[in-house]
């Protein structure tokens, strides 16, 4: 079962221009109520976001999320926030499974610096 906030092997495909390539970690940012019932649709595409293994060294970094390695993710990663995009659910893993999950406190970091990236806030504009 797919779970939000959990980390899943993505195939991107063939890199072309911006298209990200080659199969990476991803976490998936779609709600849970969704994922729940993602398999009934006719296009099950689920909002992701892929992991770098090329981090950079700035704690303050609004489009990054840094995770330690831990369970099956086996090298320092970051989540590149502006690099969301839908795959295809058939596009994720599913024999390896889920390789990690992120905690809390990582997935209210994500979160944030998601909405902060979309314009999404509690504050409507007049």
């Amino acid at each position: 079962m797919l779970e939000r906030g959990g980390i899943y092997l993505v195939d991107f495909g063939k890199r072309y221009h911006s298209n990200l390539g080659k199969r990476r970690p991803a976490v998936i940012l779609s709600s849970q109520s969704y994922l729940d019932i993602v398999s009934q649709l006719e296009f099950p595409s689920i909002l992701v976001l892929p992991l770098t293994t090329r981090c950079v060294d700035n704690p303050g970094n609004l489009l990054r999320v840094y995770l330690p390695p831990r369970d099956h993710l086996e090298k320092p990663s970051e989540i590149i926030v502006n690099w969301s995009c839908s795959v295809d659910a058939k596009n994720l893993d599913m024999k390896t499974g889920k390789l990690t999950v992120l905690s809390r406190e990582e997935l209210k970091e994500l979160e944030e610096k998601f909405a902060l990236y979309c314009g999404i806030s509690g504050e409507t504009r007049s």
